[in-house]
């Protein structure tokens, strides 16, 4: 899924604020008005109905009119649901029409990062061991910065040597250095440390849920 935002303006003063304009995978989607006075019926209808219903009409449309400024707000930061729509829509077309189930905490996370196309779709592509098979809103938030590292091409750390899941023979074979990598491996898979309630030591590890997902 992709989202373009354009906003209307009028160089001559006709219409004090503009109108936010968007179009979601080329087809128009939202119309906002974020103006300081009022209009009338007729210049209501007047523009609804010369937007068009398809993206690629719009600057055609609009480019007829000397007297409007057009600008395509690339930046504009999407709403929090938004941008779990997004993801999800995203997440159902990578998985085989696996739905993504959205849990309780994600919105208070998503709304800290930015969403692109590129991300997403760099993000859902991707094949590297940091990224493949662990998609999800808290995964991508995570390692957000690593994501985009990635995306550009720049290099991040290779993948570790050491075993994907908690094993504590193996950890009792570890020196205090590997012992501290190990566990930051586990944590960056998502274990969980369980810790002694009194001297507050590491005592086991919590396996990660499952990607959540819908019916």
């Amino acid at each position: 899924m992709s989202f373009s935002v354009y906003k209307i303006e009028s160089n001559r003063g006709l219409i004090q604020g503009h109108i936010e304009v968007t179009y979601r995978n080329t087809f128009l989607h939202k119309v906002q008005f974020n103006i300081a006075m009022e209009i009338s019926s007729e210049q209501f209808e007047w523009i609804m109905s010369r937007i068009p219903q398809l993206e690629s009409d719009f600057n055609i449309e609009f480019g007829k009119f000397p007297t409007i400024n057009l600008t395509k707000m690339d930046d504009r930061e999407l709403t929090t649901p938004e941008k779990i729509a997004w993801f999800c829509s995203m997440y159902s077309a990578h998985k085989g029409g696996l739905k993504y189930k959205v849990s309780a905490r994600d919105s208070g996370m998503v709304k800290h990062i930015s969403f692109t196309s590129g991300l997403l779709e760099f993000y859902f592509k991707s094949q590297h061991w940091m990224i493949k098979d662990r998609q999800s809103i808290p995964h991508l938030v995570r390692n957000y910065n690593e994501v985009r590292a990635l995306m550009f091409g720049k290099t991040v750390q290779p993948k570790p040597d050491f075993p994907d899941y908690y094993d504590p023979n193996y950890e009792q074979k570890l020196d205090a250095e590997r012992l501290i990598q190990y566990r930051k491996h586990l944590r960056f898979l998502g274990w969980t440390p369980v810790k002694h309630r009194i001297t507050n030591a590491i005592i086991d590890w919590k396996e990660p849920a499952p990607a959540p997902q819908g019916g």
